[in-house]
């Protein structure tokens, strides 16, 4: 598996030159859903629940949690059957917060309205930066989830959950319970492990996120535990047919029979 950093790196260094990235929100979410999950794995990230498209050309779905066993908590339950896309590396703990279009976007002509009303960060760097467009809406970073699970795990980065809440019906856990957005860390189940870590090692060396020694320790570790599945490999095939880059840490695997998840 150590092996992978030389291979990555050839990978990554041409698919910087050859990616094509969305160029908005609403294309990102809209490609990933007709183009990459269309008539295909149409089940949610973490825990699997069965969705349906709206066909309304934005990426939105509904759940339906009585497939899966999933029952709602008590706290964004408006969200608890709409599929969101879920940035596996959350925005925030991406390095766009250095660019000078988060900090000062005043600077930026095309971040300032004629009135002298000023858009900012985030929605100021979609405007004007490359760089920024292209880890925003990388679409080996984007997974359909319950929207109310999204909620929950916010910002959160992945880790060990010991005493966290638990979804009835699903394995993921967190440490932000019910008051939703307050997430420090989420677990994925055991067999979507592999798949998170796969993303992240990918963010970190394609788009310079930063991960610890030791989260990168571990996110070996998951990916070594639970290896390419089937469709995580057809799904890397269709975002590199659309997107034009593949993520190296799944290209590079030998996938196993089935997904350790029931979905997969």
């Amino acid at each position: 598996m150590r092996t992978l950093l030389l291979v990555s790196a050839i990978f990554l260094l041409s698919g910087t030159a050859q990616a094509h990235y969305p160029s908005s929100w609403k294309d990102a979410k809209n490609t990933a859903q007709d183009e990459v999950y269309k008539n295909t794995k149409t089940t949610t990230f973490y825990c699997g629940c069965p969705y349906t498209s709206d066909d309304d050309n934005d990426g939105s779905g509904k759940v339906k949690l009585s497939d899966c066993s999933m029952q709602p908590l008590s706290k964004q339950k408006a969200k608890a059957n709409v599929i969101e896309w879920e940035h596996i590396v959350p925005a925030s703990q991406m390095p766009a917060r250095q660019h000078d279009c988060w900090t000062k976007s005043a600077q930026f002509a095309k971040c300032v309205s004629s009135s002298g009303n000023v858009t900012k960060k985030r929605d100021c760097c979609v405007r004007v930066k490359y760089q920024f467009r292209a880890m925003i809406f990388d679409l080996h970073n984007l997974a359909p989830a319950i929207g109310q699970v999204n909620q929950y795990r916010s910002n959160g980065r992945y880790g060990k959950v010991s005493n966290g809440e638990k979804w009835p019906g699903c394995d993921a856990k967190d440490t932000g319970g019910v008051k939703a957005g307050a997430s420090n860390a989420f677990e994925p189940p055991d067999c979507m492990k592999g798949n998170v870590a796969r993303v992240w090692l990918y963010m970190a060396d394609m788009h310079g996120v930063t991960i610890s020694a030791g989260e990168r320790t571990m996110f070996e570790a998951w990916d070594d535990a639970d290896p390419v599945s089937p469709w995580e490999k057809e799904r890397d095939k269709r975002i590199a047919k659309v997107q034009g880059n593949s993520n190296p840490f799944v290209v590079s695997r030998t996938p196993k029979a089935a997904g350790k998840c029931s979905w997969e």
